[in-house]
């Protein structure tokens, strides 16, 4: 939900964002979410032209960006 700049959040992405965190205060053991994500991981893959399973969704661009730099990040390759 981090638009990766140093500005303001869009409108919808704050008014998301809240709502999310409302539910979670509300009821921190609803796993309903997990479908909610599968959904907005879906959407992102069919506009950027890959599958779901190629998305990864973080908290934030810098979270992102640490992940990927990692040098413990898990390898891709199917080497032995």
């Amino acid at each position: 939900m981090n638009n990766g700049t140093l500005g303001p959040v869009p409108r919808v992405v704050f008014e998301a964002n809240q709502r999310y965190m409302r539910e979670i205060m509300e009821d921190p053991s609803n796993g309903s979410r997990a479908e909610e994500v599968e959904k907005v991981r879906d959407k992102v893959a069919g506009f950027v032209g890959a599958t779901p399973d190629e998305i990864a969704l973080t908290r934030s661009t810098s979270e992102g960006m640490n992940i990927f730099t990692s040098p413990s990040r898990p390898s891709t390759s199917a080497s032995a």
